[in-house]
């Protein structure tokens, strides 16, 4: 899957706290972050996490009421830990040992529990956040946003703690309060804290945007500026649709463009990147993308931001699908297309069959990955509604 699928999928996070539904989760979520004042900290004699960077997510093992389990780590949730559930599992599922009871299918509502959460460095008896996806995709798909539960920053960047998050061995470590930054090695970054999470400020073409730092989004870049869409680069793709997924399902139709490398400048560092430039979006946002391609030093205690870039290559990606779909309601259903004179199916469209075969609950799976993974479709006999 080429990185720009990843990216109008956006892990689907950034979308999800800060898309169609953000007032409501953002609000319980200054409510767990205010009942973390009430938290117990246990604190261990190790201090470094070994994680790694795998489907562009930030993965390591974590013990979740004393179940040893894969967690993400997510530094664009401000709770300790998050689990999203789907219509199909919320009467069942259990949240480790916890009955997911405070949600119902069809509607979406958020329950909080308490939990306890372990790391090598400490034990985090907190409270957790469960959120329902009214209309959630199914089918296996790594980017499916309850594959893992989200470790937010709730839980590694509260209480003064100072982390380093080297990409570059794939460890993080917890330093001490009195620790000293090499400034010869790494570089202030201009940004800040807002209830535990990292804002940065980036710079393109001298136009200066104010980033969440969000290792929860797969991809790059996520800017709102409509007057860039207006001034398209030879180099540029432009979109119409929906460019990610919502907790209410798709993010509000417009129009997109993916600037595939731009140059971003950080604090006098710059690097390559790819950028989606959408006309509404409630937090400009840093991604994994970006991300990695530094290593970190988060100081919640001096409230300071510190980076030491990784000089690694840039790859530009390749967008080749001309078509991107969800799945809604048992129907697949076309999200966004590129605008370039492709005309023959419309973003809403819904597709009945493909190659003769008809979408049915046994086949929309393997339907829409089919669709997913060949980039041009009049090389397929579609059918749609």
């Amino acid at each position: 899957m080429n990185r720009f699928k990843r990216m109008v999928s956006l892990a689907a996070l950034s979308a999800v706290v800060f898309g169609c539904k953000s007032s409501d989760y953002v609000e319980f979520s200054k409510k767990v972050y205010q009942a973390m004042g009430n938290c117990k900290v246990v604190e261990k004699s190790e201090k470094v996490l070994d994680f790694s960077v795998k489907d562009e997510r930030i993965l390591f093992v974590g013990s979740v009421n004393g179940q040893t389990d894969t967690v993400q780590f997510d530094t664009g949730v401000s709770a300790p830990i998050v689990q999203f559930v789907t219509p199909k599992n919320a009467g069942k599922r259990k949240f480790y040992d916890y009955p997911v009871t405070t949600v119902e299918a069809g509607t979406s509502m958020i329950g909080i529990e308490e939990i306890d959460l372990g790391f090598p460095f400490y034990d985090l008896h907190s409270y957790s956040l469960f959120y329902l996806l009214e209309n959630s995709n199914d089918c296996e798909n790594l980017n499916n946003i309850d594959r893992y539960a989200l470790v937010g920053s709730g839980s590694l960047l509260q209480y003064g703690n100072i982390l380093r998050m080297n990409f570059s061995d794939g460890k993080m470590e917890l330093l001490g309060q009195d620790y000293t930054i090499d400034t010869n090695e790494y570089r202030l970054v201009e940004g800040y804290f807002f209830q535990g999470i990292p804002f940065v400020k980036i710079t393109i073409d001298g136009r200066e945007y104010e980033c969440i730092f969000d290792t929860g989004n797969q991809a790059g870049i996520l800017l709102k500026d409509t007057e860039r869409i207006a001034n398209v680069k030879d180099s540029d793709y432009a979109f119409e649709g929906s460019y990610g997924l919502a907790a209410s399902g798709t993010t509000q139709s417009q129009k997109f463009l993916m600037a595939p490398e731009e140059k971003v400048v950080m604090s006098g560092m710059d690097c390559k990147n790819f950028v989606l430039y959408v006309e509404n979006v409630s937090f400009d946002n840093v991604g994994l993308g970006f991300i990695k391609n530094f290593d970190w030093v988060l100081d919640t205690y001096n409230q300071k931001i510190y980076a030491k870039s990784r000089n690694l290559e840039y790859k530009c990606p390749v967008v080749e699908a001309q078509y991107r779909t969800t799945i809604d309601d048992g129907n697949i259903v076309i999200i966004n297309r590129l605008m370039n004179n492709n005309t023959k199916f419309s973003v809403g469209d819904i597709i009945d069959t493909v190659d003769g075969e008809a979408v049915n609950e046994e086949n929309i799976c393997d339907i829409q990955e089919k669709l997913a993974t060949t980039a041009d479709w009049s090389k397929m006999k579609i059918s749609v509604r």
